[in-house]
């Protein structure tokens, strides 16, 4: 999976089965699986994501209009700008 070839840290997965094949596929390509989270919702990613992230960091947000991934961006926004 490209995410463990990058040197991606951690990944959150957010939604349905895809995202849980997302994070299968992450571990099975050698990403630690203490660094591989599952959200089910992009509320729970929002809220993980800002217990992970520490200022500084690198962040990429990655999802679909559907999952609402924004909510991730906006709460990070609000956390650390």
């Amino acid at each position: 999976m490209e995410a463990a070839d990058a040197g991606v840290a951690i990944l959150i997965a957010v939604g349905g089965p895809v995202a849980r094949a997302i994070a299968a596929g992450a571990a099975e390509a050698g990403m630690a699986a203490s660094n591989i989270y599952y959200a089910a919702t992009s509320a729970k990613a929002a809220d993980l994501a800002a217990t992970l992230v520490r200022d500084g960091d690198l962040v990429l947000v990655k999802g679909s209009r559907g999952v609402r991934t924004e909510v991730v961006v906006d709460r990070l926004k609000a956390e650390f700008a």
